[in-house]
């Protein structure tokens, strides 16, 4: 280190020269490289759309499995197979319902489409309060899961919500014979069907309102039901 002023070689931490008495400057500390932000990348203009290197999950990952259907009891099992066949389709099973979903169509006698769903399920406790909720909410799926045109312009929804027991319990048998509850285009009919005599319970009765269409549910309900 050399004296700024005289030139002179100072000692090593000399604060001030020893032949001018001049301050000896002081070394600075070496300045730290600052590090620099990245360049932002530029985005393509296909950042959003899927990568032509996507590939799909190998079919050996997991994937989530449905409940299996409950143990039915022979009888039930083999009036499922004879309404499979009736309809000629594979019944749809629905967990939340614990019931077996038929769907068909036809005409009405007023050409309108029917499009009719049929819920089987067996339950020998099931009574009156405990058929009236389950025909409700078969009611409700049917028509959730609709599809096609409003109801009324030429179309209508019927659902046979259909409870099977070994012995026809006569509370439900109180709430499937009377009139059912009235929907816009759309026939809520609940069915006992008695799995020991193949008896089918259901309201005869007329109401004022679908009069026309009435007549045509209870023969359906006859044709689809009765083995």
């Amino acid at each position: 280190m050399f004296c700024t002023k005289c030139g002179k070689q100072l000692a090593e931490g000399a604060r001030f020269c020893s032949y001018c008495g001049a301050p000896a400057a002081q070394p600075q500390p070496a300045a730290q490289p600052q590090p620099q932000p990245a360049a932002p990348a530029s985005i393509p203009n296909n950042a959003f759309a899927t990568p032509s290197s996507y590939q799909p999950a190998p079919a050996s990952a997991p994937q989530a499995q449905t409940a299996p259907p409950p143990p039915v009891s022979p009888a039930f099992e083999q009036y499922l197979e004879q309404i499979t066949q009736k309809l000629n389709q594979k019944p749809v099973y629905v967990p939340e319902l614990n019931c077996y979903q038929f769907y068909c169509e036809r005409f009405s006698a007023a050409l309108a489409k029917m499009k009719q769903f049929v819920f089987l399920t067996e339950n020998d406790a099931m009574d009156f309060q405990a058929a009236k909720a389950y025909s409700a909410a078969c009611m409700r799926r049917a028509l959730n899961i609709y599809q096609g045109l409003p109801r009324g312009f030429q179309t209508g929804v019927v659902a046979y919500n259909v409870i099977c027991q070994q012995q026809a319990n006569p509370s439900a048998c109180q709430f499937v014979q009377q009139l059912p509850d009235k929907h816009i285009a759309a026939f809520e009919m609940p069915v006992v069907v008695e799995l020991s005599s193949k008896n089918l319970f259901y309201c005869t009765k007329k109401p004022f309102w679908g009069f026309a269409m009435w007549g045509g549910i209870r023969k359906t309900a006859e044709m689809i039901l009765r083995v």
